[in-house]
């Protein structure tokens, strides 16, 4: 009995110090893992400057315990580490040990523990001995209650019952060295503390270079191009990570910082830049930056490459300038003011096309140029830039040396309607059409002519040629168009046409080298008939109009330096004497050709022996022998015998009186009397006698109606051509084709030149 308690003793003793190692200590206080340790090895081929950096060994294990530890007597407690901040992020999630059901008992340290399975080896602790059954208790070790991970369980009487293995304890994390060029440059950007933080993966060689991940970016390094990185949080980077090595490749420079923006290079030869644009430095787009100067001259992209333009073409925008491509042209650069006039015109989509060449700056003045696909863009200080299509206006602009020559440089956009095209520059116009092909017309007297004229949409049409000079009096120019021929000269200030029959009859004169001269107005035609007027006459064309006319004081009817206007009438008699107290006196007889008036003929006459009074001014009494002086309308004719007049005609008999007695009912009227009384004027007499005055005559319409007594009377036109008491006389043939061609409504203009003309 004795034996057998001291064998119980030595079993007791024996369990209480396995207890220390047994699976459930095991499990209940694993040996915490290694925290990872990052190895940075410097340039130093010995090695000796190889320095390792390892986890804290009091950092506290991030693997949760299954039951509280228990207290050993034995071993030391372990300390709680301290938290650092400066731990790496896990390579791999750490496992996750399983909830303890609510329900589970909990083993009662009073009772004898149930077999258990030999626990999974931890590091660094070595495998524990099995535990040896005890038949009978033993002093419990206290021990605390475990808490569940949602809330306490209850102790449990009932025998506890097979409980789990303990979980593996995890192995350390190797270390992430970061070596050489790489780590020297990690260093330079203060390590982990940097931008970059922590290294995530191992040096990497692809290639031509060596990198190596990081929290924050990537390092790359090439003998080439030495050491650069890539930051995730960089604007270039973000770019950059989200296509990745295999579209932009790896960073062969560092952000590069310019006035005309950051940029970054890359092995595939894109350049990205800050503003979250990418340029393909070997396309053709960039191919042509670089050539053109780059970030210089064009300055950073504005946009990505765009594609999809017409005839699968592309474009990019740069800060200074568009570079456009297509397969037929290649990449060129435009800008500046050339740009501006390139878009505003469409761009690709414009009949123009792409540009075909640079811009050049060589041509006079410092103006510029560009050749496009159909056409070129223009540009100078003075006029901006404009489009030259190709076609028939564009030959004919080089025909006449383009900028060099009297054109200069285009200032306005080429038109079109459905008559022709149009394009306006410095020095003229180059009007097209399908009849006359492309001519231009010269600034000046003739071009602002042709304006006026509604240019080609009025009467001249288009022009047919060029302006010619140099063949004519008095430094004379003319150009032909459609519908005639403008005309000028130095000593006029505008231009006149001729064209159709008068021009026909103008030219077989002679033109400008006949008597006839130049023209001084346009052709006018009404009611089938047409007149035009020269410095040496006119021409008329039509029925009763067609013929050359000598040039007369009848202009002054048509150019305004009459002072009475003809007032539309068919004829017009203008009779004149140069002075006052002039009876002599010169008679034009002027006809309308559709409202030009022209010379039907001239003669000399004489009016009253007194002269001309001034305008306004009464004749008076016929004793004193003054003519009014005035526009008079004729109102009648008279005499012994109606010669074929379209006017009233009054034939005379013995009876026929004309009354000037002042004051009476008859005064200046037309009246019969077998008697002569007063101052009433014997028409029968003057009729019949020897000099036959009043055989043939007709009445000027002054002082009646609305008679003035005593203003005077009976101021007429007749024949024999002698001073009289202030009528009109004039040749007998003149007097009868007086009254022949006029008409009602006819006018006498009279009075001393200066009174009738400016």
């Amino acid at each position: 009995m004795r034996r057998n308690i001291v064998a119980g003793g030595i079993l007791t003793a024996l369990i209480g110090a396995m207890l220390s190692v047994s699976p459930a200590m095991a499990e209940e206080s694993p040996t915490p893992p290694a925290e990872l340790a990052y190895v940075t090895m410097t340039d130093d081929p010995t090695g000796k400057d190889l320095e390792f950096v390892t986890a804290d060994p009091s950092a506290p294990s991030n693997v949760p315990t299954q039951n509280p530890p228990v207290p050993d007597p034995v071993a030391d407690e372990i300390p709680a580490a301290e938290e650092t901040t400066d731990q790496l992020p896990p390579a791999e999630d750490e496992p996750v040990e399983p909830e303890v059901p609510a329900e589970k008992p909990v083993p009662d340290p009073t009772s004898a523990p149930a077999e258990t399975p030999a626990p999974a080896p931890a590091t660094p602790v070595e495998k524990p001995a099995p535990v040896v059954p005890v038949p009978a208790p033993v002093v419990p070790v206290p021990v605390p209650a475990p808490k569940a991970p949602a809330k306490t369980t209850p102790k449990s009487t009932t025998p506890p019952a097979k409980p789990a293995p303990a979980p593996p304890t995890k192995a350390a994390k190797p270390a992430i060295a970061v070596t050489g060029a790489i780590a020297t440059h990690w260093k330079s950007l203060k390590g982990v503390a940097g931008a970059l933080g922590a290294p995530t993966s191992a040096q990497k060689t692809t290639g031509s270079y060596v990198s190596q991940q990081f929290v924050g970016g990537t390092i790359f390094a090439t003998t080439k191009n030495g050491v650069q990185h890539i930051l995730k949080s960089s604007p270039i980077g973000k770019i950059w990570f989200a296509k990745g090595e295999s579209v932009y490749g790896f960073p062969v420079s560092g952000e590069t910082a310019t006035a005309q923006g950051t940029y970054q290079k890359f092995s595939t030869n894109h350049w990205i830049f800050t503003n979250g644009n990418v340029l393909l430095t070997t396309n053709g787009i960039g191919s042509r930056w670089v050539a053109n100067g780059g970030l210089k001259v064009l300055g950073a992209p504005t946009s990505m490459e765009s594609c999809g333009l017409r005839n699968n073409g592309c474009s990019q925008s740069f800060a200074k300038a568009v570079v456009y491509w297509s397969k037929a042209t290649g990449a060129q650069a435009v800008w500046g003011g050339i740009l501006g006039r390139y878009k505003a015109n469409g761009a690709t989509a414009n009949y123009i096309g792409y540009p075909t060449s640079k811009e050049s700056c060589t041509l006079i003045n410092n103006g510029c140029y560009q050749n496009f696909e159909r056409g070129l863009i223009m540009w100078s200080a003075p006029t901006g830039a404009y489009a030259v299509p190709s076609g028939a206006i564009r030959n004919h602009y080089g025909s006449t040396g383009t900028a060099y020559g009297f054109l200069g440089y285009p200032n306005a956009n080429e038109t079109c309607d459905k008559l022709g095209c149009t394009q306006r520059f410095q020095g003229g116009t180059v009007y097209w059409s399908g009849l006359t092909g492309a001519q231009s017309v010269k600034n000046g007297k003739l071009h602002n002519a042709y304006k006026d004229r509604n240019s080609y949409k009025g009467v001249l049409g288009f022009p047919r040629a060029g302006e010619v000079c140099g063949q004519l009096p008095k430094s004379g120019c003319y150009q032909d168009f459609s519908n005639g021929r403008l005309w000028s000269n130095t000593g006029q200030t505008y231009p006149f046409r001729t064209n159709g029959g008068i021009g026909a009859a103008y030219y077989a004169k002679g033109g400008p080298n006949s008597n006839l001269g130049y023209p001084l107005s346009d052709e006018k035609c009404s009611g089938g008939q047409c007149a035009q007027t020269f410095q040496g006459g006119a021409i008329g064309w039509g029925v009763g109009a067609s013929g050359t006319y000598g040039l007369s004081e009848c202009q002054n009817l048509n150019d305004g330096r009459s002072r009475y206007s003809g007032q539309g009438s068919k004829h017009v008699l203008l009779t004149f004497t140069e002075t006052y107290r002039q009876a002599y006196a010169t008679n034009v007889y002027c006809k309308s050709i559709a409202g030009v008036y022209v010379t039907e003929w001239r003669t000399d006459g004489y009016v009253g022996a007194s002269g001309f009074k001034g305008p306004g001014e009464a004749s008076g009494p016929t004793r004193n022998l003054y003519s009014p002086t005035g526009s008079f309308t004729v109102t009648e004719a008279f005499g012994l015998g109606n010669p074929g007049t379209a006017l009233s005609y009054r034939t005379l008999n013995p009876n026929s009186r004309w009354g000037g007695n002042p004051w009476t009912p008859t005064y200046n009227k037309y009246h019969e009397s077998s008697k002569w009384e007063g101052w009433d004027e014997n028409m029968w007499y003057f009729a019949k006698r020897s000099t036959r005055d009043y055989e043939q005559g007709a009445v000027i319409n002054y002082n009646r109606p609305n008679i003035t007594q005593d203003a005077g009377f009976a101021i007429f036109l007749h024949q024999n051509k002698v001073p009289t008491a202030g009528c009109i006389s004039i040749d007998n043939w003149a007097m009868v084709d007086y009254l022949r061609k006029s008409v009602p409504g006819d006018r006498i203009i009279m009075g001393v030149r200066s009174a009738i003309f400016k």
